[in-house]
Protein backbone atom coordinates (compact mmCIF):
# COMPACT_ATOMS: atom_id res chain seq x y z
CA UNK A 1 0.00 0.00 0.00
CA UNK A 2 2.74 2.47 1.00
CA UNK A 3 4.63 1.69 -2.22
CA UNK A 4 1.51 2.74 -4.14
CA UNK A 5 1.49 6.07 -2.28
CA UNK A 6 5.23 6.45 -2.92
CA UNK A 7 4.71 5.76 -6.64
CA UNK A 8 2.05 8.47 -6.75
CA UNK A 9 4.24 10.98 -4.90
CA UNK A 10 7.23 10.16 -7.12
CA UNK A 11 5.40 11.59 -10.15
CA UNK A 12 5.77 14.99 -8.46
CA UNK A 13 9.08 14.51 -6.64
CA UNK A 14 11.05 13.08 -9.58
CA UNK A 15 10.67 16.14 -11.86
CA UNK A 16 11.60 18.45 -8.99
CA UNK A 17 14.77 16.45 -8.31
CA UNK A 18 15.60 16.44 -12.03
CA UNK A 19 15.53 20.25 -11.95
CA UNK A 20 17.26 21.07 -8.64
CA UNK A 21 19.55 18.02 -8.44
CA UNK A 22 19.58 17.94 -4.63
CA UNK A 23 17.48 15.74 -2.36
CA UNK A 24 17.15 18.30 0.44
CA UNK A 25 15.87 21.09 -1.79
CA UNK A 26 13.59 18.59 -3.52
CA UNK A 27 11.97 17.78 -0.16
CA UNK A 28 11.53 21.47 0.68
CA UNK A 29 9.96 22.40 -2.67
CA UNK A 30 7.76 19.30 -2.72
CA UNK A 31 6.50 19.88 0.84
CA UNK A 32 5.61 23.53 0.20
CA UNK A 33 3.78 22.66 -3.04
CA UNK A 34 1.96 19.83 -1.25
CA UNK A 35 0.77 22.20 1.48
CA UNK A 36 -0.47 24.67 -1.11
CA UNK A 37 -2.44 21.94 -2.88
CA UNK A 38 -4.00 20.65 0.36
CA UNK A 39 -4.67 24.12 1.78
CA UNK A 40 -8.38 24.13 0.75
CA UNK A 41 -8.90 21.00 2.86
CA UNK A 42 -7.08 22.62 5.78
CA UNK A 43 -9.16 25.80 5.52
CA UNK A 44 -12.39 23.80 5.39
CA UNK A 45 -11.32 21.73 8.40
CA UNK A 46 -10.39 24.73 10.54
CA UNK A 47 -13.60 26.58 9.62
CA UNK A 48 -15.55 23.50 10.66
CA UNK A 49 -13.68 23.31 13.97
CA UNK A 50 -14.33 27.01 14.65
CA UNK A 51 -18.05 26.56 14.02
CA UNK A 52 -18.05 23.49 16.26
CA UNK A 53 -16.58 25.55 19.11
CA UNK A 54 -19.11 28.35 18.67
CA UNK A 55 -22.17 26.09 18.68
CA UNK A 56 -20.81 23.88 21.48
CA UNK A 57 -23.43 25.12 24.01
CA UNK A 58 -26.20 24.10 21.61
CA UNK A 59 -24.59 20.68 21.08
CA UNK A 60 -24.24 20.19 24.84
CA UNK A 61 -27.90 21.12 25.36
CA UNK A 62 -29.01 18.54 22.77
CA UNK A 63 -26.83 15.88 24.36
CA UNK A 64 -28.29 16.70 27.78
CA UNK A 65 -31.89 16.86 26.55
CA UNK A 66 -31.75 13.57 24.64
CA UNK A 67 -29.33 11.70 26.86
CA UNK A 68 -31.68 8.71 27.02
CA UNK A 69 -32.57 8.73 23.33
CA UNK A 70 -29.42 8.23 21.26
CA UNK A 71 -31.25 8.09 17.95
CA UNK A 72 -33.06 11.39 18.53
CA UNK A 73 -29.84 12.92 19.82
CA UNK A 74 -27.99 12.00 16.62
CA UNK A 75 -30.83 13.35 14.49
CA UNK A 76 -30.79 16.71 16.27
CA UNK A 77 -27.00 16.91 16.17
CA UNK A 78 -27.02 16.22 12.42
CA UNK A 79 -29.46 19.11 11.98
CA UNK A 80 -27.02 21.41 13.79
CA UNK A 81 -24.07 20.10 11.76
CA UNK A 82 -25.97 20.64 8.49
CA UNK A 83 -27.18 24.11 9.46
CA UNK A 84 -23.74 25.40 10.44
CA UNK A 85 -21.79 23.35 7.83
CA UNK A 86 -19.85 21.38 10.44
CA UNK A 87 -17.97 18.16 9.78
CA UNK A 88 -17.53 16.26 13.09
CA UNK A 89 -14.50 14.37 11.73
CA UNK A 90 -13.11 17.26 9.70
CA UNK A 91 -10.49 18.19 12.28
CA UNK A 92 -8.79 14.80 11.92
CA UNK A 93 -8.44 14.92 8.13
CA UNK A 94 -5.30 17.13 7.85
CA UNK A 95 -3.44 15.03 10.43
CA UNK A 96 -4.58 11.77 8.81
CA UNK A 97 -3.55 13.04 5.36
CA UNK A 98 -0.16 14.10 6.71
CA UNK A 99 0.46 10.65 8.22
CA UNK A 100 -0.55 8.85 5.00
CA UNK A 101 1.81 11.04 2.96
CA UNK A 102 4.58 10.47 5.51
CA UNK A 103 4.16 6.69 5.20
CA UNK A 104 4.56 6.98 1.43
CA UNK A 105 7.40 9.46 1.78
CA UNK A 106 9.42 7.10 3.98
CA UNK A 107 9.46 4.62 1.07
CA UNK A 108 10.94 7.32 -1.15
CA UNK A 109 13.62 8.02 1.46
CA UNK A 110 14.52 4.33 1.78
CA UNK A 111 14.42 3.71 -1.99
CA UNK A 112 15.78 6.90 -3.58
CA UNK A 113 17.26 5.18 -6.65
CA UNK A 114 13.84 3.78 -7.53
CA UNK A 115 11.62 6.76 -6.74
CA UNK A 116 14.01 9.60 -7.65
CA UNK A 117 16.07 8.13 -10.48
CA UNK A 118 13.38 5.75 -11.78
CA UNK A 119 15.53 2.61 -11.53
CA UNK A 120 13.30 -0.48 -11.02
CA UNK A 121 13.68 -1.90 -7.51
CA UNK A 122 13.56 -5.46 -8.89
CA UNK A 123 16.60 -4.76 -11.06
CA UNK A 124 18.56 -3.33 -8.15
CA UNK A 125 17.67 -6.35 -5.99
CA UNK A 126 18.61 -8.72 -8.82
CA UNK A 127 22.06 -7.14 -9.17
CA UNK A 128 22.58 -7.24 -5.40
CA UNK A 129 21.50 -10.89 -5.24
CA UNK A 130 23.98 -11.74 -8.02
CA UNK A 131 26.73 -10.18 -5.93
CA UNK A 132 25.63 -12.08 -2.83
CA UNK A 133 24.22 -8.96 -1.12
CA UNK A 134 20.87 -8.80 0.68
CA UNK A 135 19.33 -5.32 0.46
CA UNK A 136 16.85 -3.96 3.01
CA UNK A 137 16.97 -0.44 1.54
CA UNK A 138 18.81 1.65 -1.06
CA UNK A 139 20.44 4.15 1.28
CA UNK A 140 23.97 2.82 0.88
CA UNK A 141 24.30 0.87 -2.35
CA UNK A 142 27.78 -0.54 -2.84
CA UNK A 143 30.06 0.70 -5.62
CA UNK A 144 29.69 -2.62 -7.45
CA UNK A 145 25.90 -2.26 -7.67
CA UNK A 146 26.14 1.39 -8.76
CA UNK A 147 28.77 0.51 -11.40
CA UNK A 148 26.56 -2.26 -12.79
CA UNK A 149 23.57 0.10 -12.98
CA UNK A 150 25.71 2.67 -14.78
CA UNK A 151 26.80 0.01 -17.29
CA UNK A 152 23.15 -0.71 -17.99
CA UNK A 153 22.63 2.93 -18.88
CA UNK A 154 21.00 4.25 -15.68
CA UNK A 155 21.73 7.64 -14.16
CA UNK A 156 23.20 6.89 -10.72
CA UNK A 157 24.31 10.32 -9.46
CA UNK A 158 22.30 10.93 -6.28
CA UNK A 159 22.99 13.94 -4.06
CA UNK A 160 21.64 13.20 -0.56
CA UNK A 161 23.66 15.93 1.21
CA UNK A 162 21.91 19.06 2.42
CA UNK A 163 23.88 21.86 4.08
CA UNK A 164 26.52 19.35 5.16
CA UNK A 165 23.98 16.80 6.47
CA UNK A 166 23.62 13.40 4.83
CA UNK A 167 19.84 12.87 4.65
CA UNK A 168 20.24 9.13 4.10
CA UNK A 169 21.71 8.60 7.57
CA UNK A 170 19.79 7.73 10.76
CA UNK A 171 20.35 9.54 14.07
CA UNK A 172 20.15 6.36 16.18
CA UNK A 173 23.16 4.98 14.26
CA UNK A 174 25.23 8.19 14.42
CA UNK A 175 24.74 9.58 17.92
CA UNK A 176 28.28 10.95 18.20
CA UNK A 177 27.92 13.16 15.11
CA UNK A 178 26.52 16.47 16.40
CA UNK A 179 25.31 17.54 12.94
CA UNK A 180 22.89 14.60 12.98
CA UNK A 181 21.03 16.15 15.92
CA UNK A 182 20.20 19.45 14.21
CA UNK A 183 17.11 18.45 12.21
CA UNK A 184 15.60 16.18 14.93
CA UNK A 185 15.93 18.91 17.58
CA UNK A 186 14.47 21.58 15.27
CA UNK A 187 11.60 19.21 14.38
CA UNK A 188 10.85 18.56 18.06
CA UNK A 189 10.85 22.26 18.99
CA UNK A 190 8.59 23.16 16.05
CA UNK A 191 6.15 20.36 16.91
CA UNK A 192 5.78 21.68 20.47
CA UNK A 193 5.29 25.25 19.20
CA UNK A 194 2.71 24.07 16.65
CA UNK A 195 0.76 22.17 19.31
CA UNK A 196 0.80 25.20 21.64
CA UNK A 197 -0.32 27.42 18.77
CA UNK A 198 -3.29 25.13 18.03
CA UNK A 199 -4.25 24.98 21.71
CA UNK A 200 -4.05 28.76 22.10
CA UNK A 201 -6.11 29.30 18.95
CA UNK A 202 -8.85 26.97 20.21
CA UNK A 203 -9.00 28.75 23.57
CA UNK A 204 -9.28 32.18 21.93
CA UNK A 205 -12.29 31.05 19.91
CA UNK A 206 -14.19 30.05 23.06
CA UNK A 207 -16.14 32.24 25.43
CA UNK A 208 -15.88 31.80 29.20
CA UNK A 209 -19.22 30.01 29.20
CA UNK A 210 -18.02 27.59 26.53
CA UNK A 211 -14.79 26.91 28.40
CA UNK A 212 -16.82 25.72 31.39
CA UNK A 213 -18.89 23.39 29.21
CA UNK A 214 -18.16 19.67 29.90
CA UNK A 215 -17.67 18.94 26.20
CA UNK A 216 -15.26 21.84 25.86
CA UNK A 217 -13.32 20.64 28.88
CA UNK A 218 -13.09 17.18 27.35
CA UNK A 219 -11.77 18.71 24.11
CA UNK A 220 -9.23 20.72 26.12
CA UNK A 221 -8.04 17.50 27.80
CA UNK A 222 -7.59 15.89 24.39
CA UNK A 223 -5.65 18.92 23.20
CA UNK A 224 -3.30 18.61 26.18
CA UNK A 225 -2.76 14.92 25.45
CA UNK A 226 -1.87 15.82 21.85
CA UNK A 227 0.65 18.30 23.26
CA UNK A 228 2.41 15.27 24.75
CA UNK A 229 1.81 12.67 22.02
CA UNK A 230 2.90 14.70 18.99
CA UNK A 231 6.39 15.55 20.35
CA UNK A 232 6.85 11.89 21.32
CA UNK A 233 5.86 10.82 17.80
CA UNK A 234 8.24 13.40 16.34
CA UNK A 235 11.09 12.20 18.55
CA UNK A 236 10.49 8.59 17.46
CA UNK A 237 10.35 9.42 13.74
CA UNK A 238 13.43 11.65 13.70
CA UNK A 239 15.45 9.25 15.88
CA UNK A 240 14.75 6.00 14.04
CA UNK A 241 14.12 7.10 10.43
CA UNK A 242 16.54 8.68 7.94
CA UNK A 243 17.07 12.42 8.26
CA UNK A 244 15.22 12.99 4.98
CA UNK A 245 12.04 12.33 6.98
CA UNK A 246 13.18 14.80 9.66
CA UNK A 247 13.64 17.49 7.01
CA UNK A 248 10.18 16.74 5.60
CA UNK A 249 8.72 17.00 9.13
CA UNK A 250 10.46 20.34 9.77
CA UNK A 251 9.25 21.95 6.52
CA UNK A 252 5.78 20.42 6.89
CA UNK A 253 5.42 21.82 10.43
CA UNK A 254 6.63 25.29 9.41
CA UNK A 255 4.17 25.47 6.50
CA UNK A 256 1.40 24.09 8.70
CA UNK A 257 1.99 26.81 11.31
CA UNK A 258 1.95 29.45 8.56
CA UNK A 259 -1.31 28.01 7.22
CA UNK A 260 -2.88 28.01 10.67
CA UNK A 261 -1.90 31.64 11.26
CA UNK A 262 -3.30 32.73 7.87
CA UNK A 263 -6.57 30.83 8.37
CA UNK A 264 -7.02 32.16 11.91
CA UNK A 265 -6.34 35.76 10.90
CA UNK A 266 -8.17 35.93 7.59
CA UNK A 267 -10.82 33.21 7.73
CA UNK A 268 -11.83 32.29 11.28
CA UNK A 269 -11.89 35.89 12.55
CA UNK A 270 -14.18 36.89 9.69
CA UNK A 271 -16.54 34.07 10.62
CA UNK A 272 -17.14 35.39 14.13
CA UNK A 273 -19.30 38.42 13.20
CA UNK A 274 -21.49 36.16 11.03
CA UNK A 275 -22.14 33.68 13.81
CA UNK A 276 -22.50 36.35 16.47
CA UNK A 277 -24.84 38.30 14.21
CA UNK A 278 -27.17 35.34 14.05
CA UNK A 279 -27.07 35.06 17.83
CA UNK A 280 -27.62 38.81 18.18
CA UNK A 281 -30.70 38.68 15.95
CA UNK A 282 -32.12 35.91 18.09
CA UNK A 283 -31.44 37.91 21.25
CA UNK A 284 -33.01 41.05 19.77
CA UNK A 285 -36.09 39.10 18.69
CA UNK A 286 -36.41 37.66 22.19
CA UNK A 287 -36.08 41.15 23.70
CA UNK A 288 -38.80 42.46 21.37
CA UNK A 289 -41.13 39.63 22.38
CA UNK A 290 -40.43 40.25 26.08
CA UNK A 291 -41.00 44.02 25.59
CA UNK A 292 -44.32 43.43 23.81
CA UNK A 293 -45.40 41.09 26.57
CA UNK A 294 -44.60 43.69 29.24
CA UNK A 295 -46.43 46.41 27.23
CA UNK A 296 -49.54 44.27 26.88
CA UNK A 297 -49.49 43.58 30.62
CA UNK A 298 -49.18 47.29 31.44
CA UNK A 299 -52.07 48.18 29.09
CA UNK A 300 -54.20 45.46 30.63
CA UNK A 301 -53.56 46.81 34.09
CA UNK A 302 -54.51 50.35 32.93
CA UNK A 303 -57.79 49.12 31.39
CA UNK A 304 -58.65 47.37 34.62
Amino acid sequence: MFDLIANFLSFFIRPIYAIVGNYGWTIIIFTILLKLVTMPFTVKSQKSMARMQQVQPLISEIQRKYANNREKQQQELMKVYDKYEISPTGGCMPLLLQMVILMGFIQIVYKPYTFLLNIPANEINEIAKGLGITLTNQLSLGSDIIATLAERGYETALDMNFLGINLSKVLSENLTDWTMWILPVVALVLTVLSALMSQNSAQKNQSEKQKNDPQAQQAAAMSKSMLIMMPLLTAYITYTWPLGCALYWVISTITQMAQQFIVNEFVVKKMKPIVLKKKKKTQVKKQVIDTEAVTETDEGEKND
